[in-house]
């Protein structure tokens, strides 16, 4: 819908708008070479086999250019016409072995090269204090890592399926001195040597800083049992874990012992408060979890969600059932829905969203809500975030839960709620993106039939047609 209002101050002048993003209006720049200093985005992304090779000189007076997204596109010329105020570099298919020499680089706050053809990803040494995070993945040629001293304050470093990496004991050394990278994926690479190592330095980094362990993200790709038991009174430190298992058996055992570690921090929690809530004078409670990008559909179904949800425990809410093809719902009664993802002609998985009702008691002023845990039984992986990480949920972190989501996964949601709660229902909608035509209009009816009904009663959770 951004994009929609963007094009409509401009349409007709390119040249005017300050993003860019649809195919035709970016091709037509380009090839025309009509860049101006007002745009600061542009994307185009081409499927591989209708790659196209632009000048560089097309670039020449974007000057404030800070986001560039492309894929199956070339660029041929001097580097030096892109804008020295990039901040995010994103180029799935990159054909070079290398990033030019005269591409400047010290303002990247995001490097992103999936699927390239780089042996090394540069020659020259430039200092990249602001870079943040380096994305290598798929990149089947890379044999050399570049040197980590130089972007000092690296956090996020991808280099899964870069089979050919060489001097690996080198760069395991590299990664370890590394004191700001939270995140590295390295599977399907010759990395056999954590830098964070779950027995050794992860531990050591909650027990140091309390703000900072809320804060630390961990992956674990082809992760064992046992070094999931090795952290699991370390869980409630982090903010989010990736974990990708070698079976559904051992994900089923691994979600078992998150759950169990979780659930025992709960327990404690309880045992030393000092608390006077009695079962009885429950009131129903709700609370709205999105994930993923935000589109028009998202902003049509949350209104209505919103202008349902409240509730004073003597009544109940209405939310609407399935939209297809905008929307799709699952619920069940507790605190977890398993679904199997549908394939939906023509449209991707945009936004996840989650409702909970939960009953507790009146005085309780808490949402309850501890954790979220998503597990892709087909792709035998778990995802667990905390509640820090779902109300400030950043899209990067969303898109990639939202992404990893794919049709005929099966997918089970569960939440984790403090102690005093007793979770009735949980409902799951599965947003697609646009096109959006006039019968989407139609969505801004009055809810009149086909909802989901909960109360606060027992069992009274039901879906009325």
């Amino acid at each position: 819908m951004g994009r929609e209002i963007i094009r409509e101050k401009s349409p007709e002048e390119l040249e005017g708008r300050c993003r860019l993003w649809f195919h035709e209006d970016v091709l037509d720049l380009l090839s025309e070479k009509t860049g101006t200093k007002a745009i600061k985005g542009l994307a185009l992304k081409l499927a591989t086999a209708n790659a196209k090779c632009f000048s560089t000189k097309a670039f020449e007076n974007m000057k404030r250019l800070r986001l560039l997204q492309l894929a199956g596109v070339k660029l041929d010329g001097d580097f030096g016409y892109l804008s020295r105020n990039l901040r995010w570099l994103s180029w799935n298919g990159f054909s070079s072995t290398h990033i030019p020499t005269n591409f400047y680089r010290e303002n990247l706050v995001s490097i992103e090269l999936e699927n390239s053809n780089v042996k090394f990803v540069w020659k020259d040494i430039q200092m990249m204090v602001n870079l943040k995070i380096l994305n290598l993945s798929h990149s089947h040629c890379l044999t050399h890592s570049p040197d980590f001293s130089y972007m000092p304050n690296l956090e996020k470093l991808v280099l899964a399926d870069c089979p050919r990496l060489s001097e690996i004991e080198k760069l395991e050394e590299d990664l370890e001195q590394m004191e700001s990278l939270t995140t590295l994926l390295a599977n399907n690479t010759a990395i056999k040597k954590s830098w964070m190592s779950p027995t050794t330095g992860f531990p050591s980094m909650c027990q140091t800083s309390t703000i900072m362990s809320s804060l630390v993200p961990l992956d674990i790709p082809h992760g064992s049992s046992h070094e999931i038991s090795s952290i699991s009174k370390y869980l409630p430190c982090l903010r989010s874990l990736w974990v990708e298992c070698s079976s559904e058996l051992q994900l089923s055992h691994d979600a078992e012992i998150i759950l169990d570690a979780l659930y025992a921090t709960i327990n404690k929690e309880l045992e030393s408060a000092a608390s006077t809530s009695q079962v009885s004078g429950n009131s129903l409670k709700s609370i709205f979890i999105q994930l993923g990008m935000n589109c028009h559909v998202a902003n049509i179904l949350k209104e209505k969600i919103v202008q349902n949800m409240t509730v004073d425990g003597y009544g109940g809410v209405l939310l609407p059932s399935d939209s297809y093809p905008y929307w799709l719902t699952f619920n069940c009664k507790g605190s977890s829905v398993i679904f199997e993802v549908p394939q939906v002609e023509g449209r991707n998985l945009k936004t996840i969203m989650c409702i909970v009702f939960s009953s507790t008691a009146e005085n309780i002023a808490s949402d309850g809500l501890k954790n979220m845990m998503v597990k892709n039984f087909t792709k035998a992986t778990i995802q667990l975030y905390k509640r820090e990480a779902l109300v400030s949920f950043e899209d990067e972190e969303g898109q990639r839960l939202v992404s990893s989501i794919e049709p005929g996964n099966k997918i089970e949601v569960v939440v984790v709620f403090e102690n005093n709660f007793i979770v009735k229902k949980t409902a799951i909608y599965l947003i697609y993106d646009e096109p959006i035509d006039e019968t989407m209009e139609q969505s801004d009816a009055p809810l009149d039939k086909n909802v989901i009904f909960c109360s606060d009663g027992e069992d009274e959770c039901a879906l009325v047609d």
